[in-house]
């Protein structure tokens, strides 16, 4: 199974997220809908994805 690390951002020069998810769309869909009322994410408004890189190993993602 494939994988993704990605970046998120609050703003210019603001706070960084960065994670690793099997399904980008929907992981940056749950950060932007503030699913999880008590994340990082949501605390500090990284909603805004910056960056990502695909790989073919959920593994190799994670150890990026």
């Amino acid at each position: 199974m494939g994988g993704y690390v990605y970046m998120l951002a609050s703003k210019k020069g603001g706070t960084i997220h960065i994670g690793v998810t099997d399904d980008l769309s929907q992981r940056v869909y749950d950060h932007k809908e503030r699913i999880n009322k008590k994340s990082f994410t949501s605390t500090y408004g990284a909603v805004r994805l910056v960056w990502y890189e695909e790989h073919d190993d959920i593994t190799d993602a994670r150890n990026r």
